[in-house]
Formats: structure tokens, sequence, C-alpha cells
């Protein structure tokens, strides 16, 4: 039995490799850890009533019969990699915690989330298909279901041609000639890399998201232009979001956004019924917003800042 017990989070690299009996790994306070639990008899010391404080997260290969995670937020990087009988986790759903699992082909189906005091009825965690290359990320606009699915990066995803020594363009996932992006997506902290958007009028990674969530992911060295018009929205991550969440979201120094005044944003051009938390922006911007262009009813901005620098205002009036 390894016991693995960190408040501040625990991280298995692409490169990690556990191969033991059973494996506990809890992000919970250590002064909950039951130190005095008899473990020759295979009785876990972790509390299942008391809350993971950080994440846990797995890029590497585990091999167990046992693996039982406790954490705020739980992420699997691919499922395949995951070899155990029983697969348990205790997420704190409660304070917006969540089990995103990462998969190629078929959905897994052998994990489950018991309840806990913070989790009483227990949750099915979520399962996001892998996305690795700008193959797959173009596929998510293939049909009004794809835009209604779970994706996760299972890498940084980088347009830059090193031939002719260009960025190539990208599709923005929803709007436009599609419908909106509706469904969730998980970057893991991967980046959407060098890439180039324009003659459109959603203009970002993603064009239109509506009831959708965009989480962990950053928008790095690339180049949107929206249109001109007062119709078009441009943003690092999103052109146009409405009723949609984007948490631990980036756009860098090296992204460059522009636009029609007042309709261009770091992260977003426009919002409606959305929330932006735990984001920052450091881009080039236009006559827009650090963060939002044109935030409208119910947007909520929380543990959010802008650095950007902006080229477009030149009176002392914007």
């Amino acid at each position: 039995n390894v016991y693995i017990v960190n408040p501040n989070g625990v991280i298995f690299g692409k490169t990690a490799s556990v191969n033991v009996g059973n494996l506990y790994v809890s992000t919970q306070d250590t002064s909950t850890v039951n130190t005095a639990a008899d473990m020759a008899n295979n009785v876990s010391p972790l509390s299942a009533s008391a809350a993971g404080l950080s994440d846990v997260v797995n890029m590497g290969k585990i091999t167990a019969n046992t693996v039982e995670v406790h954490g705020k937020n739980i992420r699997f990087l691919n499922a395949a990699n995951v070899t155990a009988t029983d697969r348990i986790l205790y997420t704190d759903t409660a304070n917006g915690g969540y089990a995103h699992i990462g998969y190629r082909g078929t959905v897994p189906t052998n994990y489950k989330v018991n309840p806990t005091t913070t989790n009483p009825a227990g949750v099915s965690p979520e399962y996001y298909q892998l996305v690795k290359d700008k193959t797959e990320l173009d596929a998510i606009n293939n049909s009004p279901a794809s835009l209604a699915g779970n994706y996760m990066l299972e890498n940084d995803i980088d347009f830059y041609d090193s031939v002719t020594g260009t960025k190539k363009s990208l599709t923005p996932i929803g709007g436009d000639s599609h419908v909106a992006f509706s469904g969730k997506f998980d970057g893991n902290f991967f980046r959407i890399q060098n890439f180039t958007v324009s003659g459109t009028s959603r203009a970002g990674a993603f064009g239109e998201t509506n009831g959708a969530r965009i989480d962990n992911v950053g928008i790095t060295g690339a180049t949107i232009t929206g249109g001109t018009t007062t119709a078009d929205y441009a943003g690092g991550v999103v052109g146009y979001a409405t009723s949609s969440t984007l948490k631990n979201v980036y756009s860098d120094s090296g992204t460059r956004i522009s636009g029609a005044a007042g309709r261009h944003g770091g992260i977003a051009g426009y919002t409606s019924d959305t929330t932006i938390e735990s984001a920052y922006s450091k881009a080039t911007i236009g006559a827009g917003g650090g963060i939002i262009g044109n935030a409208t009813a119910n947007t909520k901005v929380t543990d959010t800042y802008s650095e950007v620098i902006s080229t477009g205002y030149t009176g002392t009036t914007p």
C-alpha cells in the first residue's frame, strides 16, 4: 500500500510510472489523516469526509489493484494508462470540484465517485475525448453533436509551420457557419499556439459558445483579426460567449487581437450571462477591452487581471 497526502496538490507527470499493490492519493488536510489506521489490514487512513484542498492530476501510467483519489479537482489525462480493478474518486463538488477523465476510443465506465460529506449524493466523473493535433481540433466543428461534446487537450497544439516559417490558420470552434459550441473543453493546462484567425464575425480559438465551459487552456502566439463592423467580435479565447464559463484561461504577450472598436478583448469579444474566473491577458489589442470587449447583462469576472498593451486609442477618452 502506498499513501501520498499533500494538501498543496499531487501531480503525476507524463513520464511518471507507478506500479504498486494499492495506491491512495489525497489533498486533504494532513490533520484529518487517521495515522492510527491499521494499514496491515488494508484499512485506508484517508478520511472520506475530508474535502480535498487542491487538485490531483495524473498524466502518467498507474498500475494497481485499487486507485483511490481524494481531491478538490481530479484530472486523468488518459483512462487507458490506468490499470486497476477499483478506481475510486472523491471530489468536492459542493465547492465546484470535478473529476475529468480523458479517453480515446470507447468511453470508460469503470470510474466511480464515492459520496462524501461535501458530496453526499455522489456524482459520476465526466469523460472527455482527447484532442492531440490540428486535425482532431478541427473535427469538433464536424457536426452539431460534436459541438456539444466534451474534449480534453492531450498536449500543446502548435500551428507554426516550420517549413514556411508561418502560422497556420485555425477555424474557430463554433460560430459563423457552425452552431455555437455548447460542450466542455478542458485544456489540461496545455496551449493552443501560433495560429491565425481572420475573415470571420466570431474570431477566437472558439468562435461562439452557448452554455459551454472552457477550463485550463492558454492561447499563445496567436494573431486574431476580427471584422470591423458592430456585428463582429473577437477574443483571445472566445469571440462571442453567452451562458458560458471560462476558468483558468489566458492569452499571452505574444498574442495580438484586433477588430471593431469595443468589440474585441484579451479573453472574450462579447459576454452575456457568462462567468470568467482565474484568467489573465497580456495580449496586444487594438481599441478593445483588456479582458472583455463588450460585457453585457450578468457577466461576472473574478480573480482576473489584464496586462494588455492597447494600440487602438489615441485620445484621452476611449
